[in-house]
């Protein structure tokens, strides 16, 4: 019994001691693995932050590389190579970023120096464009600047480029850009229309391009042109297809067969003396030749004319859009006109000054309205009361000297009373049409 009893406290203790054990080796073991993930994550952490510290460094690296510092010289002269001092040029540089991929674009302005020379320096980017240079009296003509390597208006230059041989700007060898200087600046009006040929309607299109216009003192000018052009059209225009329907040619005459025309894919600011013919005709693709199935965009092209009363002259700025598309093709013509109405053969356009001009023209018109209502009306106010003056003067001299002619006593008086209306309208005239010119030379409104 006693041994049975012994065995079993042996048992006991026994277990006591495995389960110490076991308890001493999950510590164990906690303790080592805990260590071991400490170990873990802070060498982790410290590959990731290294990691982290080198892309920026490496994107610091190459972004140093492409952003570069820009510094860049001009020179803005006009077609014979005059420098022109005092231009405003417009330019912007462009940066990428991660947020913004397309590139972000600032845009800054600077004036030329009197020898026309501009610089753009302290500056960093990765695009630098000239967008346009602008001064009264001058126009920057966009096909004249943008085909140069140094500084393509599509393109823009890289920065980074502007180092390298191909693009040679310095203080000593700056980029030139072109101005032209305008000519004599005369009031144009102007107009628009569409028209559209196709296989199936074909039909002879005319144009009125000259509307009515008004002169600086607000009259209206249209009356003998109106029915000139109405009665004889001075521009007809026609179009023919091929048999394949490939090729158009669009004919330009007159139905009076006076005017006279003059066609040419250059814009002239000043009309031709000489060179005039009563028809010419223009032919081109009615689609791509590589791309049958594209519309076709012609380049524009120019219609001089010479009416046919032989006073004005006019130009119509023609683009065209051609289409085989679908079952019928079809050719749309848009026409931009510009009539000098003084007869000259200038052909400026500054949209500034003609809307600026237009404005005051209306203005003038509306008052001269107004006064041609007040001279209307005081000539029948006048008229009315020298009646009502001339029949009591006939009664009272009648019955006080009737041998005298009084009819033709009243007749000086109708004379007088008419002069008297002349003076006034005449001067009301004069006050008015120095009233329109202080507009121009900034005088207030009457």
């Amino acid at each position: 019994m006693k041994g049975i009893f012994m065995k079993s406290i042996l048992h006991i203790l026994l277990l006591i001691c495995l389960a110490v054990c076991l308890i001493s080796c999950e510590v164990g073991r906690n303790d080592v693995g805990s260590i071991s993930l400490g170990q873990a994550d802070k060498a982790d952490r410290e590959h990731r932050e290294k990691w982290i510290q080198n892309f920026k460094e490496k994107e610091k690296e190459s972004e140093l590389k492409i952003r570069s510092d820009i510094n860049f010289w001009g020179k803005v002269v006009d077609l014979d190579g005059n420098p022109v001092g005092n231009a405003i040029v417009t330019y912007s540089i462009r940066d990428y970023t991660k947020l913004n991929a397309g590139g972000m674009d600032q845009t800054y302005n600077l004036a030329t120096d009197e020898k026309g020379i501009f610089s753009i320096d302290n500056k960093k980017g990765h695009l630098l464009f000239v967008k346009n240079i602008e001064k009264k009296g001058y126009e920057f003509i966009f096909s004249k600047n943008k085909d140069y390597i140094s500084l393509s208006y599509e393109g823009g230059v890289i920065a980074r480029d502007l180092k390298k041989t191909e693009v040679v700007t310095g203080p000593n060898s700056p980029v030139r850009y072109f101005l032209r200087k305008q000519g004599v600046l005369d009031y144009l009006v102007t107009g628009g229309f569409i028209g559209k040929f196709d296989k199936n309607n074909n039909t002879p299109y005319k144009p009125i391009y000259f509307p009515q216009w008004i002169d600086i003192y607000g009259n209206y000018n249209n009356s003998d042109r109106t029915e000139e052009l109405n009665s004889n059209n001075d521009l007809v225009i026609t179009c023919d297809f091929n048999a394949d329907c490939s090729r158009f040619e669009l004919t330009f005459r007159s139905e009076s067969n006076e005017a006279l025309f003059f066609l040419t894919d250059k814009k002239l600011y000043e009309a031709p003396a000489e060179g005039y013919i009563s028809e010419c005709t223009y032919e081109n693709f009615l689609a791509e030749p590589d791309n049958p199935n594209a519309d076709f965009f012609a380049q524009p092209f120019y219609l001089y004319i010479k009416d046919s009363m032989g006073k004005y002259y006019s130009i119509i700025e023609f683009k065209v859009v051609a289409s085989t598309s679908g079952n019928n093709p079809y050719l749309r013509i848009n026409g931009a006109a510009f009539t000098n109405p003084y007869g000259r053969r200038y052909f400026e356009y500054d949209s500034d000054y003609i809307n600026k001009e237009r404005q005051l023209r209306i203005d003038a018109m509306k008052a001269r309205v107004k006064l041609e209502r007040r001279k209307n009306d005081r000539a029948i106010m006048c008229r009315r009361k020298g009646y009502e003056e001339d029949e009591e003067f006939r009664k009272q001299t009648i019955k006080e000297t009737p041998w005298v002619n009084v009819y033709d006593q009243i007749e000086e008086r109708k004379k007088t009373r008419e002069a008297e209306i002349k003076e006034l309208d005449e001067k009301e005239e004069k006050e008015f049409k120095e009233w329109v010119e202080s507009l121009r030379g900034g005088g207030s409104r009457r």
